[in-house]
């Protein structure tokens, strides 16, 4: 099925500066990572704003970022005309989120020994959960967590390394 084009009316309201500024979210690398041989942003993401931008009939411009705190913080501060991101309530303010493209599902990950075995057993007073500074996981405990001790570390590597 051939997809048509948006409508000319769109492209300035999108992409008021005549391309669609696409901010890229590289630290989930399932939705968006940099191409080990070109260094260039590839994923789902990039996939995404490419053909947005290919619809509105507009170039597409990149701004690739490490964290997604950093992505939230271009469209926010309109360095950016779109971006890929959980909808989260935190990240709300001054944005407009469209249904989701992918729904992941978070998981806590623990040593084989723990004695935790499920979900209703993590949030205690004397446990740690290790977790991305910024991420959508980092904002749903912020919300959700009461007695564990939340560490932020910068980055999925080390929080997944802790």
């Amino acid at each position: 099925m051939t997809q048509q084009p948006a409508s000319p009316d769109l492209a300035p309201a999108f992409a008021p500066g005549g391309a669609l500024r696409a901010s890229i979210n590289l630290g989930n690398p399932i939705l968006a990572h940099r191409d080990p041989a070109s260094g260039e942003p590839a994923g789902v993401s990039v996939d995404l704003a490419r053909e947005f931008g290919r619809r509105l009939g507009v170039p597409v411009e990149l701004v690739a970022f490490e964290r997604a705190a950093l992505s939230v913080d271009a469209v926010r501060a309109e360095r950016a005309d779109i971006g890929f991101f959980a909808v989260d309530p935190a990240r709300g303010e001054g944005l407009r989120f469209t249904a989701p493209y992918v729904l992941i599902e978070g998981a806590y990950l623990v040593p084989q020994a723990s004695p935790i075995s499920e979900n209703g057993q993590v949030d205690r007073e004397g446990t740690r959960i290790s977790v991305g500074a910024g991420s959508a996981y980092d904002l749903f405990l912020t919300r959700e967590i009461r007695e564990a001790e939340i560490v932020r570390l910068e980055g999925a590597p080390r929080a997944l390394a802790a």
